[in-house]
């Protein structure tokens, strides 16, 4: 039974490497409590997203800088690849699930973060011409909310409960998470 449980954590371990070196953000060997900063704020997204289910890359880290108010904080911006899934009911209801656990995972992964950026992409027509990867939601979380969910608890909270927490720059009306029934 015991050797039935170890088994199970490696090959949990061993898809979480894999997808993680497949999306391009991480090198065998990083994990989320050693590296660089950046390859554990990396992992940690890998980790959140998961892969991208439209061919493109999941996400990429495009800034992580110190903070000029508390340099021991950093301020994380990111783009994301909205996945088609539609298992949260619509795009916007998905991509609404991925910023929630994207701010939870990184607010609660022990890396002093300060502000968090988001800009989710998803590929649209423009006129007559391709389809291209455009930028469809600008979401920022500072700290000060951040630290009032923590207080509460993440798990206190559905993703319907958190979206209006989330600083909305930025949402294009096709992509506006529905309100559940």
């Amino acid at each position: 039974m015991a050797a039935l449980v170890v088994a199970l954590i490696l090959a949990g371990q061993a898809i979480f490497l894999v997808r993680s070196i497949g999306s391009g953000t991480l090198t065998a060997g990083t994990s989320t409590l050693h590296g660089s900063l950046t390859q554990r704020v990396n992992s940690v997204v890998a980790g959140a997203l998961g892969p991208s289910d439209r061919g493109v890359p999941r996400f990429r880290v495009t800034s992580i800088k110190r903070e000029r108010a508390d340099r021991r904080l950093i301020d994380i911006a990111m783009t994301w690849a909205i996945n088609n899934d539609l298992s949260a009911g619509t795009i916007g209801s998905g991509a609404a699930a991925d910023v929630y656990t994207v701010l939870r995972d990184l607010y609660t992964a022990n890396l002093s973060v300060g502000t968090v950026s988001l800009d989710g992409t998803y590929p649209l027509r423009k006129g007559s011409g391709p389809s291209r990867e455009t930028v469809v939601m600008r979401l920022v979380m500072p700290r000060s909310v951040a630290a009032m969910v923590n207080a509460a608890g993440w798990d206190s909270l559905d993703v319907q409960t958190f979206w209006p927490l989330v600083h909305r720059l930025y949402v294009d009306p096709q992509f506006q998470p529905l309100p559940s029934e």
